[in-house]
């Protein structure tokens, strides 16, 4: 699927990116973010698999203690790239205006998106306020970042795609 497209995923216990991705064997997680980019200018990518995405998503997330220090800092620990795994955008919602179905548990309120230029950011604490074009709604297949500020987080999205939207 992804030949001549270069794919890493990130690692949050080294605060880095992994390797590269360069078996198309190689099993990729729903909800996972990838960092991506092509040899090829702009690619189209056709999807030929199974079914869409839908329902309840739990990505891994990890809160990493590198440096010992008994908690989880805003440096360098705690960051996790996540992926819209969703055949549309999502909608993180706002603290004044939630939406249902989601946990957000032990995560700084706010996520980080690259948006082709530089970083862009929403965060959701009261009415919510993004920076750089960062707004509440993710695009289908988006990465973004995600900090755990305690051991122990938690992540999950639903979506649920009723068959007339398909």
């Amino acid at each position: 699927v992804f030949l001549n497209i270069y794919m890493k995923d990130f690692i949050e216990a080294t605060n880095s990116y992994g390797p590269y991705i360069t078996s198309t064997s190689t099993p990729l997680e729903v909800g996972k973010g990838f960092e991506i980019w092509s040899t090829l200018g702009n690619p189209t990518v056709s999807y030929t698999g199974g079914s869409l995405n839908s329902g309840d998503i739990s990505p891994m997330v990890y809160a990493t203690d590198a440096d010992l220090s008994g908690t989880i800092d805003g440096g360098t620990e705690g960051y996790n790239l996540i992926g819209n795994p969703y055949p549309s955008a999502i909608d993180l919602g706002t603290e004044n205006d939630p939406v249902a179905g989601y946990t957000w548990d032990r995560l700084d309120p706010t996520m980080y998106a690259w948006n082709g230029s530089g970083w862009s950011s929403f965060n959701m604490a009261g009415d919510g306020a993004g920076v750089n074009g960062g707004t509440r709604y993710v695009a289908s297949m988006q990465g973004f970042f995600v900090h755990a500020n305690d051991f122990y987080p938690a992540l999950t999205a639903n979506f649920k795609i009723e068959p007339n939207e398909i």
